[in-house]
């Protein structure tokens, strides 16, 4: 398997962003929690305005860090792959784009590496599900605590 050799490195770096997500998302959760504690208006808004913006915040970041994985995993596998992604970066190609044209290359070409990677998309994405049960469980037994 190719996240054992040359895309550890990705993979890792990948997995090095998820606890700090975590914390973006159970903070989100926490301070959405105290909106429904406090009376007046303006602090429910401005208590519900910060929660938005922090799980936009776990958003974007989840999805640069898993594109940027994607990117930085299938660019590591062989010559071709590496040489098919410089050739769409050298295009300015990006984003969605990017990953459709490259997806289409590497199952065209490479079956095993897309099977590879489908299985491993679908473990980083029910890793994130778990992070996000996690914090929400956390979450919920914090503010039982704090608030009252």
């Amino acid at each position: 398997m190719h996240i054992l050799k040359a895309g550890r490195e990705p993979f890792l770096t990948f997995l090095r962003n998820i606890p700090s997500q975590s914390v973006v998302l159970s903070i989100s959760i926490l301070t959405f929690m105290k909106a429904d504690k406090l009376n007046s208006t303006f602090e429910k808004t401005t208590m519900l305005t910060v929660s938005c913006g922090l799980a936009i915040t776990f958003f974007i970041a989840f999805f640069a860090s898993m594109t940027l994985f994607k990117e930085h995993f299938f660019a590591s596998y062989d010559k071709s792959l590496k040489n098919y992604h410089q050739l769409l970066k050298s295009n300015n190609i990006k984003g969605s784009k990017y990953h459709r044209e490259y997806f289409k290359f590497i199952f065209k070409n490479h079956k095993l590496i897309a099977a590879e990677s489908i299985l491993i998309t679908l473990i980083i994405f029910l890793g994130y599900v778990m992070v996000g049960m996690l914090a929400i469980q956390s979450v919920i037994n914090t503010a039982d605590k704090i608030i009252k």
